[in-house]
């Protein structure tokens, strides 16, 4: 698999000679039977030698989203031809990608569904972008981590997703400027937020006009 990815030697030993070898190539075989394009999957190589060198994957027991987080923020820096963007963006990628594989080997321990009631109302949406818009795991992955952490943020226990107004949003996207995205990820976010408020009001969640802004 790495030889098909990389042709310089010093980059195909770094990826052959790190821990969890066996691992990440069954992962990007799998990503590649998903349709990832070469590309992309180079991409996530590169960003599970980087996490296979953070933490330490030898120990029997399930690994959390808050250890996730905490090896990418502490993650090794690597010298490459290909430097990543130390922007939210990247730490986004880390945290997917890591999650993902961590999934696909069966040592993510998952969120208990009870800790967040909102949960169905995200997993609802996530069929509806699979089944009927039939977009990529990729971009299902991510808008689900974006609105998942979004109502983890505004719906306290004592208030029901159809209490959300347009100042959650706004609040919201506000505090993700302030903690450093850029123009055109905050737009995205947005977007993203706009879709899954479209689709809540046809599900009878949430008055759409409420929580988007024209």
């Amino acid at each position: 698999m790495f030889e098909t990815l990389f042709t310089r030697p010093h980059a195909l030993a770094a990826h052959t000679l790190a821990p969890c070898v066996e691992s990440r190539k069954r992962f990007l075989v799998h990503c590649q039977e998903l349709g990832y394009p070469p590309k992309s999957i180079r991409k996530i190589a590169w960003v599970l030698l980087v996490f296979s060198q953070s933490m330490d994957l030898s120990r029997p027991r399930l690994i959390t989203h808050e250890e996730i987080a905490f090896a990418v923020d502490h993650r090794i820096r690597l010298v490459r031809s290909e430097r990543t963007n130390e922007s939210r963006s990247s730490r986004r990628l880390f945290i997917h990608t890591a999650t993902a594989w961590l999934r696909f080997l069966g040592r993510l321990e998952e969120r208990h569904p009870t800790r967040e009631p909102f949960v169905r109302y995200v997993e609802h949406y996530v069929d509806f972008m699979r089944d009927q818009r039939g977009l990529s795991p990729a971009t299902i992955s991510n808008c689900r981590d974006e609105i998942g952490h979004f109502l983890a943020m505004v719906c306290r226990p004592d208030r029901a997703i159809d209490a959300l107004t347009i100042h959650d949003v706004d609040t919201y996207l506000a505090y993700q400027g302030n903690r450093g995205w850029s123009r055109a990820s905050l737009h995205a976010l947005a977007s993203t937020l706009r879709n899954f408020f479209r689709y809540a009001e046809g599900q009878g969640w949430v008055g759409y006009q409420r929580c988007v802004r024209h």
